[in-house]
């Protein structure tokens, strides 16, 4: 996508994006470009740093959450 490769492409036609951020590799750098990038295309993207797999609660909400969001939203507007 734009000569970058995301992490993870939801596929059923969702087009959402998630990309995991290591703090060796990305250490400092700011993940709005790539967000930015992504939007132009109609992908939304969620951004994963590697400190929050400690908590896989939290984790799991953050994924639902992304995962439902425009989801909820569609079915707001067929009401």
């Amino acid at each position: 996508l734009a000569g970058k490769c995301p992490d993870f492409m939801n596929v059923n036609g969702q087009k959402k994006l998630i990309e995991l951020y290591g703090t060796y590799w990305h250490k400092g750098q700011d993940p709005q470009g790539r967000i930015d990038l992504f939007k132009q295309y109609g992908y939304d993207t969620l951004i994963i740093w590697q400190n929050e797999l400690k908590d896989m609660e939290k984790l799991k909400d953050k994924l639902v959450e992304f995962n439902t969001k425009n989801i909820k939203l569609s079915l707001e507007e067929v009401k």
